[in-house]
């Protein structure tokens, strides 16, 4: 081991090892350990040769190396690079000088400091350095940190995740790497960076991309700060951080390239170059594409074009400048394009605005193309909306022409799906699939083709004229005047107050909650649930459920209804309305209205003729209707004192308001009456009256059946059927009716003449005075009033009367009672049995084998009882305490009962039929010489002897001198 103490010595060693003491020492050789020693402060040795290693341990040294390659390790020392194409590897701190080119300089430690050109300096990981000095190739081997503080030095990151930091103003530095983390600091700095991953701390600066850079990030915090940023073919992203506070970024793509900018907040952005492609993550950022080809990915943005680029995004505002071009991809964006600029748009909710001659398109997607009629191209697709907002616009869809009033030039129009006019007075023409909107007022539209629809909106009041034939149309409008010219059309209505006239009947379809009014005639009409119809004319067939319908058609005019739950008003008599359905309630007065088979429906009004076909139902509220059904179900609700007119046959009638009147013909009829009302059933008419105290009027020949209460019954020649509940009265007047009763306990008040009447056992029938019945049943109670005709022909009846002629023609050996005073009772039946009580009577003895029970309650013989036979052929027998009148050689006439137990058992004359009479004096003077005869001739029968009382020679002029 060599030793250096002195100063200043020069040395040539080999392959040694040396210690230095002292300064200004210089040492030449290869391969040598060259040790400075801390007994030399601040001393400088300078060691030429390769493969030397010098340590010094001690700072503040100043050491020159040259002569090929060295390893120094030192802190805080001075080196100086000697000569060129040296290999150099130094460590921690130090100050190194180099005034030659293409050395090659290895930092290992950190915070050293470089100064030099065109050298080759690698940074080891972990390590740090600061390079003064330009045209540097800089090596980093991963998270080093570097500081550039002259410009012209080329950075390349061997690892990753190194900070490279520029330290001064008007700096230009090209960095390479992966995951670097880049400090512009001053705004007069300039970058090219490639590689990926990379940060970039910019301040306004001018940063450009190199060719296969991917995912450099840019951001930065400076004021009014204005990053430049050119790209060749790499991808480059900015964040917000560089945009604060309204600070821009100016892109320029030189060849191709691509940028993702994310979150760049109020940014302004200019981006020029062409073939560009821009990613924006964020919103709210200003961009101007001032190049050709560029392509630019974002939502929410501004963006102005200036060359031929496209737009990638949802919710844009783009603004397409004079001459420029633009496809603007992405649904809600507004895009504005300038006199002779171009623009297709193909999503969804695109608003696009033509100024002047711009050219304007949208390829699919429900965007609105905006025109104002100056000179512009909109080409429309099938979901696209053309839109004028102008007044007085003229859009002739025919021969694509939009004319604003007044002009001389015109937009030219293709392919409109939908035509939306936001002005007022405008005219509308369509041929055939086009959808027209008008949402002012006063708007003319005219269809020559089908297909078409016409949208209105509250206030549009358009006049829609169709001239074609055959077409289908759909308007939705408020207040529109519609004339249909063609034949055969078919028209889809919605909104309210429409007008619709058809030249030669069409098919119009109202939609929900629309509302319209129909003229024409013969017009096939469909009405969905809620919407409203005027009909004007005649012969129209609607079909409605839900709807509601006016006919307010001139008197005479038809309409067929059919559907369900409809509210029809009929505004003019004389009218005529088929209807079918369920539930339609109906307003008319003096029209004339048919349901439909199980049709049911209300119809409020007067005076209606109404026809209900078989399984109807009806119910009326009006008075003076006229009603014909069969089969059906009718309620009258008709007003108080009212009178309905029903006729027709096996119909189900319910009078639901009290008091009201109807009247009936028909057979088969049940009619469910009211308190108080009034039937009238007309001649040879058939019903079945359920109710109380009604007022009915049988016509002849009527057939009905009540089954009510204290009803009062008018009828002639009727056959009435009573059911009234026992204990209940039915009255019937008239002439000539068949009435049965078929309850037990009911009564029955009759009066009038010619009646038969057919009781049940526990019945009762008053006859009035002066009427006339036959009373048919047993154990029937029968009143007969002063003057009346009555024939029972029951048995064991009761029959109370005064005055009045009684025939009684009950079976053989039946019982009959009569009490009362004055009349003149018949006894016409053989073997029939009379129990009379009462005084003043005259019996009638018609018949043979009669039994009659006399009782004047104590009064004593009274009546009388008349004889068919002359005197000279009646013949006294006692039987018992009975008196038997006979017809000689027939029969016994009649046995009065307990004749000789009573006077009250007698009455007080006997009269036959020539006149003559016996007294109850002359009965008993007669009975005893017809009993001495008798008794005195063997054999005698006054049954079979063929002489008379008067034959003197036969009985020997013994019974002369008693009549008289």
């Amino acid at each position: 081991m060599a030793s250096i103490t002195g100063n200043n010595q020069a040395t040539l060693v080999n392959s040694g090892t040396i210690v230095v003491q002292g300064t200004g020492n210089t040492i030449v050789g290869a391969n040598n350990t060259i040790t400075l020693l801390q007994s030399v402060v601040r001393a400088s040795v300078t060691i030429t040769g390769s493969g030397n290693t010098i340590v010094d341990s001690f700072a503040g040294n100043t050491i020159n190396v040259g002569g090929g390659s060295a390893v120094v390790s030192a802190t805080a020392d001075v080196i100086n690079i000697v000569g060129g194409g040296n290999t150099v590897e130094i460590d921690n701190n130090n100050i190194v000088y180099d005034a030659y080119s293409g050395d090659r300089i290895l930092f290992t430690g950190f915070s050293s400091r470089y100064t030099g050109a065109a050298n080759y300096l690698t940074v080891a990981s972990g390590g740090g350095l600061t390079v003064g000095g330009g045209g540097n190739l800089v090596s980093l081997n991963g998270a080093a940190t570097l500081n550039l503080s002259s410009s012209g030095n080329i950075v390349t990151e061997l690892g990753r995740n190194s900070t490279i930091v520029f330290s001064g103003g008007n700096l230009i530095e090209t960095v390479t790497g992966v995951g670097d983390t880049i400090f512009m600091n001053d705004s007069t700095n300039k970058l090219s960076v490639g590689g990926s991953n990379v940060q970039v701390q910019a301040v306004g600066n001018t940063i450009s991309l190199l060719a296969g850079a991917t995912n450099v990030t840019i951001s930065g915090a400076v004021k009014a700060a204005i990053n430049r940023i050119y790209v060749a073919s790499g991808t480059i992203t900015t964040g917000a951080a560089m945009v604060v506070n309204g600070a821009g970024t100016s892109l320029n793509f030189l060849s191709g390239g691509a940028a993702t900018l994310t979150n760049p907040s109020n940014a302004s952005i200019t981006v020029s170059g062409s073939g560009a492609i821009l990613t924006v993550a964020g919103s709210g950022a200003t961009f101007t594409l001032a190049g050709s080809g560029q392509s630019l990915v974002g939502s929410g943005e501004t963006v102005t074009v200036a060359g031929t680029d496209t737009v990638n995004g949802n919710g844009n505002i783009v603004t397409v400048s004079q001459g420029a071009a633009a496809s603007i991809l992405g649904n809600n964006n507004i895009v504005t394009v300038g006199d002779g600029a171009r623009a297709t748009v193909s999503g969804v909710g695109d608003t696009l605005i033509a100024l002047g001659g711009a050219s304007v398109a949208s390829t699919a997607g429900s965007s609105v193309l905006v025109g104002a009629g100056t000179g512009a191209t909109l080409t429309g697709s099938p979901a696209a909306t053309v839109r004028y907002d102008a007044n007085g616009m003229t859009i002739n869809l025919v021969t694509g022409r939009a004319t604003a009033a007044g002009a001389t030039v015109s937009d030219t129009l293709a392919g409109v799906g939908t035509l939306l006019a936001t002005g007022n007075n405008d005219t509308l023409i369509a041929n055939t699939g086009a959808i027209l909107s008008l949402t002012g007022t006063g708007g003319m539209v005219t269809l020559t083709g089908g297909r078409n629809t016409v949208l209105g909106s509250a206030k549009s009041s358009e006049t829609v004229v169709i001239t074609a034939t055959n077409s289908v149309e759909t308007i939705s409008a408020t207040g529109a005047v519609v004339t249909v010219q063609g034949a055969g059309d078919t028209l889809f209505l919605s909104g309210t107050g429409n007008q619709v006239t058809t030249a030669a009947g069409g098919t119009i379809n109202v939609a929900a909650a629309a509302s319209a009014t129909l003229y024409g005639a013969n017009n096939v009409v469909t009405i969905a649930s809620g919407g409203m119809a005027t009909i004007m004319g005649s012969g129209d067939t609607i079909t409605a459920t839900g709807a509601s319908l006016t006919v307010s058609a001139p008197a005479g005019a038809t309409a067929k209804v059919s559907g369900n739950n409809n509210t029809i008003a009929m505004t003019v008599g004389g009218d005529t309305l088929a209807l079918s359905g369920s539930g339609n309630a109906v307003t008319a007065a003096g029209d004339t209205i048919t349901l439909a088979a199980s049709a049911t429906a209300t119809i409020a009004g007067d005076g209606n003729t109404i026809s209900v076909a078989n399984l109807g139902a009806l119910k009326v509220t009006g008075a003076g209707d006229v009603i014909t059904a069969t089969g059906a179900t009718v309620t009258v609700a008709a007003p108080t004192g009212s009178t309905t007119t029903i006729g027709g046959a096996n119909d189900l009638i319910t009078l639901a308001v009290a008091g009201e009147t109807l009247a009936l013909s028909g057979t088969g009829q049940q009619v469910n009456g009211t308190l108080g009302g009034t039937i009238a059933v007309a001649s040879g008419g058939g019903a079945t009256i359920n109710g109380s105290a009604m007022t009915l009027g049988l016509g002849t020949g009527a057939t009905v059946r009540i089954t009510g209460n204290n009803d009062v019954i008018t009828a002639n020649n009727a056959a009435l059927t009573v059911t009234t509940p026992s204990g209940y009265v039915e009255t019937v007047s008239g002439s000539g009716d068949t009435i049965s009763l078929t309850t037990t306990g009911a009564t029955l008040k009759l009066s009038g003449s010619g009646h038969v009447v057919n009781a049940i056992a526990g019945d009762t029938v008053a006859v009035a005075a002066n009427g006339g019945a036959t009373i048919n049943g047993s154990n029937v109670a029968v009143t007969v009033g002063s003057g009346a005709t009555v024939t029972v022909a029951g048995g064991m009846d009761t029959v109370t009367a005064n005055g009045a002629a009684v025939t009684v023609a009950t079976p053989a050996n039946s019982r009959t009672s009569v009490s009362g005073a004055n009349n003149t009772i018949a006894l016409t039946t053989t073997g029939e049995t009379l129990a009379l009580t009462g005084t003043g009577n005259t019996i009638v003895a018609k018949s043979t084998g009669a039994t009659l029970a006399l009782s004047s309650n104590g009064v004593g013989p009274s009546g009388e009882l008349d004889l068919i036979v002359t005197h000279d052929k009646v013949w006294l027998q006692r039987s018992g305490n009975d008196l038997v009148v006979d017809q000689l050689g027939t029969a016994q006439v009649v046995k009065l009962s307990n004749w000789f137990s009573s006077t009250s058992s007698e009455v007080a004359t006997i009269k036959a039929s020539d006149g003559v009479v016996l007294t109850p004096t002359d009965v008993t003077s007669l009975l005893g010489k017809m009993t001495t005869f008798a008794g005195g001739h063997a054999g005698y029968n006054p049954l079979t002897t063929t002489s008379t009382s008067t034959n003197n020679a036969y009985y020997g002029g013994t019974f002369s001198g008693y009549w008289h």
